[in-house]
């Protein structure tokens, strides 16, 4: 069968980020809080924010603010817009398959504020796409088979007719649900 749809995920494949960059932002350089905010990505709290169990204001009320207690929501947001850069080669591929016609859409574990912080850094990315299906809209994340079984209802399409471009290749639940994969990684072309 043909490809007829092409599923992104967002984080390292359209949209680069640094993680040890933004802590050390965020935490002004204090070590102790960055390796805390650093222990966040392996909260299960990242994982209820990523699925719309909590909201992205009371993971931050939660979570973050205790650890940088001067630091407001709105400057998480920013912290997290300035961070965001695009990514050449998986910006490059999507712009060339959206002239060519191609559908694309979006498949990504993220949270609101990540959303929010890249909308404002690249005003119509998420609107560019053909669809978009968050892990925070969706309540679910990858590699749940769920999160590529609603994506591939909502493009129509079966597995074999999808090729999702994630930076790791297909992960875990994506393999069951029969769903191809190929890996696009930052200064390695397409």
């Amino acid at each position: 069968m043909a490809v007829r749809a092409f599923l992104f995920d967002i984080g390292n494949v359209l949209v680069d980020f640094d993680l040890d960059a933004l802590a050390a932002t965020v935490a002004g350089g204090d070590p102790e809080a960055m390796a805390r905010l650093h222990a966040l990505r392996r909260h299960e709290s990242l994982r209820q924010v990523e699925t719309g169990a909590i909201s992205d204001v009371e993971y931050f009320d939660r979570h973050v603010r205790p650890l940088v207690p001067a630091l407001s929501y709105r400057d998480w947001v920013r912290a997290w817009r300035d961070n965001f850069t695009r990514n050449p080669d998986g910006a490059a591929l999507f712009a060339e398959l959206r002239r060519a016609g191609r559908p694309v859409y979006l498949l990504s574990n993220i949270a609101p504020f990540n959303a929010q912080a890249i909308e404002e850094k690249f005003p119509g990315f998420f609107a560019s796409s053909s669809g978009n299906f968050l892990s925070f809209d969706m309540g679910c994340v990858k590699p749940e088979p769920e999160a590529y079984l609603r994506a591939l209802a909502g493009m129509k399409v079966a597995p074999e007719e999808c090729l999702f471009l994630d930076e790791r290749g297909v992960r875990g639940g994506g393999a069951p649900c029969g769903h191809p994969g190929v890996a696009v990684l930052a200064g390695t072309g397409r």
